[in-house]
């Protein structure tokens, strides 16, 4: 486990100078105390990743904590470095790779963070696009748009699936029910048959209109489409005898 107490206060200062946008300094580099896991501070400075990258040591396991100007929105982001030198030893190495976390949770807020094994990994190039990345390439404060308001009524709908329900604005259930059920006594007229001409709506009157223009003659009131197409008309029932 990495120590974080014996030198919290000396850790702790450089931090929270690092985090203040007004501090002196805008890096700080944190190493280990001998072949302890105390984690001691190396070193602070002002002149940026130009300044820092020269700082790590290539045959020790270092953490570094920098402020930094994002490429895209000009704001200040924050960078967290795992510095493990391709020189350092490997026992070391692997002791060293329980204690991310930990410093991690010392270290907190980073933006993005850096996992580093050479000078390459720690270009400030190198690290100013993984910002950039993080916030989105083509981020801008100025072009921004606003987010569609979620909680706004959604709006009617138009054109061609545009129906009587709503043009007359029924939004409530209570509405819709009332509405449907109106609705249902009445027919379009590109769908109207002589079922419907006769008013027949009722289940009770139904029954009684099709009992009637199933006995009827053609060419009485109860005459159909169907049998005006030239359909047969029932023959007449026998006669009784005398």
């Amino acid at each position: 486990m990495v120590d974080l107490a014996t030198n919290g206060g000396d850790l702790k200062k450089a931090y929270e100078t690092v985090c203040n946008p007004q501090g002196e300094s805008n890096w700080a580099l944190f190493g280990y105390a001998g072949q302890t896991n105390t984690l001691k501070l190396v070193g602070t400075g002002d002149g940026g990743l130009e300044e820092l990258k020269d700082e790590f040591n290539g045959g020790q396991v270092q953490y570094a904590y920098a402020r930094v100007t994002d490429p895209n929105s000009q704001t200040t982001k924050f960078v967290l470095f795992n510095w493990t030198g391709e020189g350092a030893p490997v026992a070391r190495k692997g002791t060293c790779a329980g204690h991310v976390r930990d410093v991690a949770k010392f270290l907190h807020g980073a933006h993005v963070t850096i996992n580093a094994r050479n000078d390459v990994d720690v270009e400030p190039a190198a690290v100013l696009k993984q910002v950039a990345k993080s916030s989105g390439a083509n981020y801008s404060v100025h072009r921004e748009q606003a987010r569609p308001d979620l909680t706004a009524a959604p709006a009617r709908v138009e054109g061609t699936y545009k129906n009587e329900f709503q043009t007359k604005g029924v939004a409530g259930a209570e509405e819709r029910s009332k509405f449907w059920g109106k609705h249902e006594e009445k027919v379009a007229p590109s769908y109207q048959n002589e079922f419907q001409k006769q008013g027949a709506v009722a289940v009770n009157q139904r029954g009684d209109f099709w009992k009637q223009a199933e006995a009827a003659p053609v060419g009485t009131q109860y005459q159909n489409e169907f049998r005006s197409k030239g359909m047969p008309a029932p023959a007449p029932a026998p006669a009784a005898p005398a």
